[in-house]
């Protein structure tokens, strides 16, 4: 009877995801960590919102074309581009393009992907507050009306020490919107890379197909509201606690990425001996 009763709970808790995956995920968004904790005036004050990023970007292929309106060395960084230019790019302009500028470059990318025919795709990364401008929404009706294959990926970090709560009136809005266009629109917590990733893994699939654009919502909020429950949302310790449970994570998996990472961070930024980032005090 304890047997049966374990296999069946062996079966429950099948992945799909690959445990070099997980890993690759966590990783990821340490690395992503350590560099905004490093990067001019930054210090101490990371969004913990790594998870949309990483969770959406890290399935994409070489061919695929990524916008972004703030935090673009992000999406760029996971892709493979090179620290030291990425830093580069940081320092001289903080937040990517404008908000005209890059919803019209990621609507023309898609549109020259869709015209190929050979499975690219485009990404457009919108804040919370960028989501709510005439820019997004003249995004979101082209990719509706010509089927584009793109996702639209709404980032809804917590700022200010504040968890917003899973209504807003911004979800209201993105919902609205999705429906009047006829857009697919999922709603996810934005601070479980594993969930955003499924649903990027969907979405993604969705558009190299040819079936056009989807509206992903990554959200942030506390469950019961609470303050204190703040830090377990973080995106970082969320995925420790996820691996500890599927045996993957000890403590000296971090040790060893961020130590490794950060000699290729220092190295980038010339900044050796820079005191060590403690992400995750439990």
């Amino acid at each position: 009877m304890r047997a049966h009763e374990g296999a069946k709970e062996d079966k429950k808790s099948f992945s799909l995801i690959s445990d070099e995956r997980l890993v690759e995920l966590y990783a990821t968004m340490l690395k992503c960590r350590m560099i905004e904790e490093r990067l001019p005036g930054q210090h101490g004050t990371a969004k913990k919102d790594e998870a949309s990023a990483v969770g959406v970007a890290i399935n994409l292929m070489k061919a695929d074309s990524v916008h972004a309106t703030a935090g673009a060395w992000r999406p760029q960084f996971i892709r493979g581009a090179p620290l030291k230019d990425l830093l580069a790019e940081q320092s001289a302009a903080a937040n990517g393009l404008g908000l005209d500028a890059s919803f019209d470059r990621a609507t023309e990318q898609a549109r020259a992907h869709k015209a190929n025919g050979k499975g690219a795709i485009a990404v457009a990364f919108a804040s919370s507050e960028h989501a709510s401008a005439r820019p997004w929404e003249k995004t979101l009706k082209h990719a509706a009306k010509h089927n584009l294959p793109i996702l639209l990926v709404c980032q809804n970090g917590a700022a200010g020490g504040k968890t917003p709560t899973r209504k807003t009136a911004r979800s209201m809005e993105l919902s609205l919107r999705a429906q009047q266009y006829g857009l697919p629109w999922i709603v996810v917590d934005g601070h479980d890379v594993v969930a955003v990733y499924r649903v990027a893994c969907e979405a993604i699939t969705h558009a190299r197909k040819g079936n056009g654009p989807t509206l992903i919502d990554c959200q942030s909020w506390n469950v019961d509201g609470a303050p204190d429950a703040i830090l377990d949302h973080d995106p970082i310790v969320n995925m420790e606690k996820y691996l500890e449970g599927k045996g993957l994570f000890k403590r000296q998996l971090r040790t060893r990425i961020s130590a490794g990472f950060r000699k290729s961070l220092d190295a980038a930024l010339g900044t050796a001996g820079a005191p060590p980032l403690d992400v995750a005090k439990r």
